[in-house]
């Protein structure tokens, strides 16, 4: 393992990368790719252990397993991503697998690399068909966006309570949400979610995600006695959400903009507003609108037998196949990801 983390600058001698530990969080301008050294350069609550990859700069960091195994797959080796945090942040996802003509590696090398103002991961090996095949993980300095080359697909396993609005993935992480992104259609697959043909993947703060995905979009602000304020694009899809603070809220919206809507629960949703600085956005009354506003994307877990066992609610709490749930249904690991979990019936 100690000869695959090299560095390969294009013109440079190889170096070896730093295996002393240096914990984050590092400086704007910063970017790094190396062995995890140490436990404090573990992410909390991840997976990536002691020996495997860490690539981060000032705004994110991902934790890449080493070429052991997979964590959700039953066959296959590493080099998935296994974490994505925030600076300083809890891990937020399961695993990412970067597929090729839907396979993984069956046996590989994890290297890494750095260079100024950027760094990478290289995973190189065999896939499930024979083939010999590449795939890199690139990070500039300061960017949400992490570079996908040599994949098709890039297969998520989310964490429990995480939604979709339009084609990007919200998840819980910390106090807050954060925005997953791959700049193309999200599907559900059941327990997971797929960007197809994806080049970038950008995680972190709805303002970083936003203004990546949408760079001529256009800044939003205004007011609302509702709870969510929800972009609309041409197409009567909602795209984006922001919530509202104090009554006040400001969003980066796409080009497409075709409106703003103010949500919350238990109420109807209010006039479509013009996207321009100063809207106001009155909620209307009683109405039958469920809070928060993500569409949903899987409600349910399946035992081995695959009989559905348990759902999870508007609540995000899990409930038993007996007290299922029709609304605001939302994304619980499959069978593979996750262990078994318990059945709760006093919901019915």
């Amino acid at each position: 393992m100690w000869f695959a983390a090299l560095v390969f600058a294009c013109a440079d001698p190889p170096e070896l990368i730093d295996e002393t530990c240096v914990p984050g969080p590092l400086l704007a301008g910063e970017v790094r790719a190396k062995i995890i050294a140490c436990r404090e350069e573990i992410t909390p609550s991840g997976e990536a252990d002691i020996g495997d990859f860490l690539l981060e700069n000032s705004v994110v960091r991902f934790g890449i397993r080493d070429a052991t195994q997979t964590l959700t797959r039953l066959q296959g080796t590493g080099g998935t991503i296994v974490d994505a945090a925030l600076p300083e942040g809890t891990d937020f996802i399961i695993e990412a697998v970067a597929l090729t003509d839907e396979q993984w590696f069956e046996q590989a090398t994890v290297s890494a690399w750095n260079e100024p103002n950027r760094a990478g991961i290289v995973v190189s090996g065999t896939l499930m068909d024979g083939r010999q095949h590449t795939v890199s993980y690139i990070l500039a300095a300061d960017s949400a966006a992490l570079e996908i080359r040599g994949a098709d697909v890039l297969e998520l396993v989310p964490m429990t309570g995480s939604g979709r609005i339009g084609d990007t993935l919200e998840t819980p992480a910390d106090d807050a949400y954060v925005v997953l992104a791959g700049g193309v259609p999200i599907e559900d697959d059941g327990g997971w979610v797929r960007w197809r043909n994806i080049q970038r993947w950008w995680v972190g703060s709805r303002e970083r995600v936003y203004r990546g995905l949408w760079p001529e979009g256009h800044q939003v602000r205004g007011t609302s006695d509702g709870s969510w304020v929800l972009v609309e694009s041409n197409e009567s899809r909602w795209v984006a959400r922001t919530p509202v603070s104090d009554g006040a809220f400001a969003l980066w919206s796409p080009p497409d903009e075709n409106g703003l809507l103010g949500q919350k629960s238990g109420h109807a949703l209010s006039a479509l507003g013009p996207g321009e600085e100063g809207v106001h956005l009155a909620i209307g009354g009683d109405g039958d609108v469920i809070d928060p506003a993500a569409v949903p994307i899987i409600a349910t877990h399946y035992a081995s037998n695959n009989i559905p066992v348990a759902f999870a609610d508007e609540d995000f709490r899990l409930r038993s196949s007996a007290c299922k749930r029709d609304i605001a249904r939302w994304i619980v690991p499959g069978p593979d990801q996750t262990a078994a979990i318990p059945e709760v019936r006093d919901c019915c």
